[in-house]
């Protein structure tokens, strides 16, 4: 019963949220110079391990507001999960933090339902913290800043940063007309290599102890042929 009543509670809390953040929201203008921000949803695994103090994302934000040229804008577009009903996105969000986003005076919220790629390509830069838009960036080739680590970081010419002094040479040599050439095809061909089976799952409820035996089974037969 009390699960059910705090589940109940964050469903309300998200779409409440919601409402919220498409109030406050802000078409974007892709014509102008901006570095889009696509958040990650949290509270998640690969945003609070991987990211290390770029979990906070008001620091992130913070740094990246900082080394912004004055000239362009940095567009926050929302994880569009945050406000699934069945999800924890109030856990992590919350009228303040929007508040207190909209204070950057070079930032701006734009809708979390906003074409992605749309904003990918126009951009001059994707800055993320985790997530697949690193991926969809690489793919088309676009700048990427990386304030954290996640599955495609080892791709070259990924601008991975850990200070405020590495986001503004990351942007200065963006603006100098750096281009990325990133060797997709041999890092997929990498990870195929080491990559073994997985079983899959639906919902939370299949995850029972066959299945955790045979991803035991896969990792420690994938253990015996890499570490020899």
């Amino acid at each position: 019963i009390q699960e059910f009543i705090m589940f109940e509670k964050m469903k309300y809390a998200n779409r409440r949220l919601k409402k919220y953040y498409s109030s406050i929201s802000n078409t974007p203008r892709i014509e102008e110079d901006y570095i889009y921000f696509p958040a990650p949803y949290q509270p998640e695994a690969t945003s609070s391990v991987t990211s290390g103090n770029y979990e906070n994302i008001l620091l992130t934000l913070s740094l990246l507001s900082s080394a912004c040229p004055n000239d362009w804008k940095i567009y926050y577009k929302e994880h569009p999960a945050t406000f699934y009903d069945l999800f924890r996105g109030s856990l992590k969000r919350s009228t303040w933090f929007y508040e207190r986003i909209s204070k950057f005076k070079n930032i701006k919220i734009i809708p979390f339902d906003d074409d992605q790629f749309k904003l990918i390509k126009k951009s001059k830069l994707v800055a993320i913290i985790t997530g697949t838009s690193a991926w969809e960036t690489v793919i088309r080739n676009k700048p990427l800043i990386s304030f954290g680590q996640s599955w495609c970081s080892g791709i070259n010419d990924i601008l991975s940063v850990e200070s405020l002094k590495d986001v503004k040479n990351s942007i200065e040599l963006i603006q100098s007309g750096f281009k990325p050439e990133y060797d997709v095809d041999e890092y997929v061909a990498k990870i195929k290599k080491v990559a073994f089976n997985f079983p899959e799952h639906y919902t939370q409820a299949d995850f029972d102890l066959k299945r955790a035996e045979l991803v035991a089974d896969e990792f420690y037969k994938a253990h015996k042929r890499l570490y020899k």
